[in-house]
């Protein structure tokens, strides 16, 4: 009976540790994504947006809802039109399920508070953001 309970206890063990690998690749992709746009690194960003990334975004006070292409992000980083500030990053929680993951966190800089909810998808170039939904609240 103790070595029945010994590999069940492995077993589940094994488990978490597969699982805590996705999150952790997953995390790692979140902070690279904040931390590249915030430093206007867009070769670094390039490499974590999938290329079909997209951004739907919504200013807190407004009815209007945007969004956003991958091209379209990137060029506004090139302009230095997004970006430059340095934000702080409060993964909320992130779930994955198979190669894809989604993540709500919230990302508070000096000119903006950001509440996103992230999807990405894990492919030949590991864990990159596909899409980016973010409700932006601008400070004074």
């Amino acid at each position: 009976m103790k070595r029945v309970w010994i590999i069940i206890s492995a077993m589940l063990l094994a488990g978490f540790a597969v699982q805590a690998a996705p999150k952790s690749e997953v995390r790692q992709a979140v902070y690279t994504f904040v931390q590249s746009g915030d430093a206007q690194n867009v070769g670094a960003l390039d490499q974590v947006l999938h290329p079909e990334f997209r951004v739907v975004f919504q200013a807190k006070g407004s009815n209007d809802v945007s969004n956003m292409a991958r091209e379209q992000f990137l060029e506004m980083f090139r302009q230095k039109k997004f970006g430059g500030d340095q934000r702080s990053v409060k993964i909320r929680k992130i779930d994955v399920q198979g190669n894809l993951a989604v993540v709500r966190a919230r990302f508070q800089g000096r000119q903006a508070v950001f509440e996103n909810t992230l999807t990405l998808v894990r492919g030949s170039n590991g864990w990159q953001v596909i899409q980016d939904m973010a409700y932006v609240e601008f400070s004074g």
